[in-house]
């Protein structure tokens, strides 16, 4: 007769073996015998009252980063909400590989994406592979300010979401005060920048909108 310390090694193994977009469920007529279902689209949804986030496709409502639940985000695709990461000692964002959408339809008032005084922070690698911003009349798209260590990696300064939203931040390996050379064409900004002009402010608001948007 097996122990119960057995059957939990049982469950331990079958859980281990059982990958997104599955789940680990309990089948009591089968001495607690785990097996692999799984999720549908619905079940891979998840909105505030989710306890972690590892498995989910869609998260709706607001992404805070820095919440105990948002350290797994390798499955997420799309986000209808606002991210925000503001305050934090985060060096990186979480790996989100697959996130190519935001959409934000809330209160115009706040930015699709906020990522503003986080003294640590040094990449936002993660959000240079989104392909679209969708926003509602008048809202916000990005906001990026006062993060003093922020650089762009040099392979990612030619991405849409680089050259739209992020042109004011400075390229990894280049001092501060100078220009990357990486950008191709010009701004108003640059060329302020590269005459030696101070622009107004360190951070830019980009994306005034009332249509949907594709970056």
């Amino acid at each position: 007769m097996r122990s119960f310390g057995d059957e939990w090694s049982q469950r331990q193994r079958r859980s281990e073996a059982c990958h997104i977009p599955y789940t680990v469920i309990i089948d009591p007529s089968r001495s607690f015998l785990l097996e692999c279902k799984h999720l549908s689209v619905a079940e891979r949804t998840c909105g505030d009252l989710r306890n972690k986030s590892g498995h989910c496709r869609i998260i709706e409502g607001t992404l805070i980063p820095e919440d105990p639940r948002n350290l797994d985000l390798q499955n997420l695709e799309e986000l209808y909400g606002r991210f925000l990461m503001s305050k934090t000692l985060m060096v990186r964002l979480p790996h989100m590989p697959k996130l190519k959408k935001i959409e934000w339809m809330g209160n115009s008032k706040f930015p699709a994406i906020t990522i503003e005084s986080n003294p640590n922070l040094e990449s936002i690698a993660e959000l240079a592979r989104l392909q679209e911003i969708v926003l509602g009349p008048g809202h916000l798209s990005v906001e990026i300010r006062d993060n003093p260590k922020l650089c762009i990696e040099p392979e990612y300064m030619q991405t849409k979401f680089v050259k739209q939203y992020a042109r004011h931040i400075r390229e990894c390996g280049i001092e501060k005060g100078m220009r990357s050379s990486n950008f191709k064409g010009s701004s108003s900004n640059a060329q302020a920048n590269a005459s030696g002009i101070p622009t107004a402010y360190t951070a830019i608001i980009l994306g005034l909108s009332w249509y949907v948007r594709k970056i």
